[in-house]
C-alpha cells in the first residue's frame, strides 16, 4: 500500500530510467554471465546463449514479475538444456547457479555498461530547483538503485520517489507507473510530463490519459507530445514554469 502525501513545486517530472536517464550496454555482463555457467556446467556457450535467447523471447510475453525476473530465465535456460542432456542437477544447486551468474552480471554491468553524460547530473541538479523529480522504471528494485547511485552519486539528492516493477506489481507498460506517482504525491495530471526512451513502454497510456510525454531516442515512434533526441534539451524547462512546445527544443 503506497501512501498519499503532499510534495513541494507544484510542477513535476517523472523520468524512465534505464535508455533515458543513462545507457546500458549488457554485452559484456551477458558474456561474463554466460560464461560462468557454461564453464560450470560444462556447457556449450553457442548452446546456452540459443537457448537462452529463445527463453527470453517467450518469457517477454509474461506479466508475471516472478516470470520476468532474470534468475528464472536463467534457471529455465539451464533446466532444459540439462533435460536435453538427460543430466539430472536438484533445483535448489540450479537456482543457486542462477543468482550466482546474476550476480556476476550486475557486477560487470555496474563496472562497464552503464554510459551516462555528465550533463545530465547537471540538468538534474538544475531541475530538482523547481520540479518534484521522480524515476519510473520497470526494473527489479536493487539494481535499479544501483545504477542510479553510480550515475548521480547519491540518487536521493535529486529523485523525490522511486518507483520500480516491485512497487507497480507489474511490467511497462501499465498506467501503474504514473498513476501510483500521481497519487502517493497528489499531483495533477496537467502539471506533469513524462519522460521515457520507449513510446509504446513508457509514453502511449500517459499520453492517452493526457499527461504531456517527451519522447528521448534517436528515433520518433508513435505521437509523443516532444520528441528530443537527447537529455540535453530540455535545459529550456528550467526556466519555465509551465510544459510547452515553445519551451522545449524539437528536432523536427
Amino acid at each position: 500500500m503506497v501512501k498519499s502525501c503532499n510534495f513541494d513545486f507544484e510542477y513535476s517530472i517523472i523520468f524512465d530510467a534505464d535508455n533515458t536517464l543513462y545507457e546500458v550496454e549488457p554485452k559484456k555482463a551477458y558474456k561474463v554471465q554466460n560464461s560462468y555457467i557454461c564453464n560450470l556446467l560444462n556447457i556449450s556457450i553457442d548452446l546456452f546463449e540459443k537457448q537462452y535467447q529463445q527463453a527470453i523471447e517467450k518469457i517477454k510475453k509474461e506479466k508475471s514479475l516472478i516470470k520476468r525476473n532474470r534468475t528464472y530465465s536463467i534457471s529455465k535456460t539451464i533446466n532444459l538444456i540439462l533435460k536435453k542432456k538427460q543430466i539430472k542437477l536438484d533445483n535448489k544447486i540450479i537456482k543457486n547457479i542462477s543468482k550466482k551468474a546474476l550476480d556476476l552480471f550486475y557486477i560487470e554491468l555496474l563496472e562497464s555498461g552503464i554510459k551516462y553524460n555528465e550533463n545530465t547530473i547537471l540538468l538534474m541538479e538544475k531541475l530538482r530547483q523547481k520540479y518534484n523529480l521522480f524515476i519510473a522504471s520497470d526494473e527489479f528494485e536493487e539494481p535499479l538503485k544501483k545504477k542510479l547511485n553510480l550515475v548521480f552519486g547519491d540518487y536521493k539528492k535529486y529523485f523525490k520517489f522511486v518507483l520500480s516493477c516491485q512497487i507497480a506489481g507489474e511490467l511497462k507498460p501499465s498506467e501503474k507507473y504514473y498513476k501510483i506517482i500521481l497519487n502517493k504525491f497528489n499531483l495533477k495530471k496537467n502539471k506533469c510530463i513524462i519522460i521515457g526512451d520507449d513510446w509504446f513502454r513508457d509514453l502511449k497510456s500517459a499520453k492517452d490519459n493526457g499527461i504531456i510525454t517527451v519522447l528521448v531516442n534517436n528515433k520518433k515512434t508513435g505521437e509523443p507530445t516532444y520528441w528530443i533526441k537527447n537529455l540535453d534539451e530540455l535545459n529550456d524547462l528550467y526556466n519555465y514554469p509551465v510544459f510547452t512546445i515553445n519551451y522545449i527544443k524539437i528536432n523536427q
